[in-house]
């Protein structure tokens, strides 16, 4: 292909700007997700399922670290390597509505 084809099937990218300059949606949003959690230390039996009552968890925030809430035991698993704290299972759930942005990806 000589130069003058080139030029002639490909314009430069300066007349190419303008349309790209003009998009009317953002590519992404950021969205807070770390407010109202809920937390249990252990393993559920259905937990994973969305109907599932989560009553007597605990409310939080996120971060949360759980196994500094729990008893310091130099017989913990961890030792004194995880500072012997409880090691283990833990479930984190929170609910979002149907038509949440999050729930749309």
């Amino acid at each position: 292909m000589n130069r003058s084809t080139f030029a002639r099937f490909y314009p430069p990218p300066a007349l190419c700007g303008p349309y790209n300059a003009a998009s009317p949606s953002p590519l992404r949003e950021k969205l807070l997700f770390d407010h109202d959690w809920r937390f249990f230390p252990g393993d559920p039996s259905g937990a994973e399922s969305p109907g599932f009552e989560a009553g007597g968890w605990l409310d939080l925030d996120l971060p949360h670290d759980w196994s500094i809430e729990g008893k310091i035991d130099p017989k913990n698993p961890m030792g004194g390597s995880g500072g012997f704290f409880p090691v283990g299972i833990g479930w984190y759930r929170r609910n979002l509505m149907s038509g949440s942005p999050i729930c749309a990806m």
